[in-house]
């Protein structure tokens, strides 16, 4: 029997050989099921600008409203699951 994790946190490659930056469209899900256990997503960390520079921002989700942290200003955002900035996506056990 394999243990599943109760945070699973995936980073995608979105830089190629040649440390260029990646811009293709990620489109995410909200939920994942993996081997019967079901993951929500609650973070993602988005990189802005290219491999020589840029910004995080981050997403997070609080009681079903998302919001968005750049640097000291926090918004509420409706939430795009499909984009080109997508680095990181963290899922907790539900």
């Amino acid at each position: 029997v394999k243990i599943l994790p109760k945070i699973l946190i995936l980073c995608l490659n979105r830089f190629d050989k040649n440390l260029r930056k990646k811009n293709d469209i990620v489109e995410i899900k909200e939920t994942l099921s993996l081997n019967k256990k079901q993951y929500s997503l609650y973070g993602v960390c988005n990189h802005l600008g290219s491999s020589g520079g840029g910004h995080y921002i981050a997403h997070c989700k609080n009681n079903k409203q998302w919001y968005r942290f750049n640097d000291n200003i926090v918004t509420k955002v409706n939430m795009d699951f499909k984009t080109n900035s997508i680095y990181c996506l963290f899922y907790r056990q539900i």
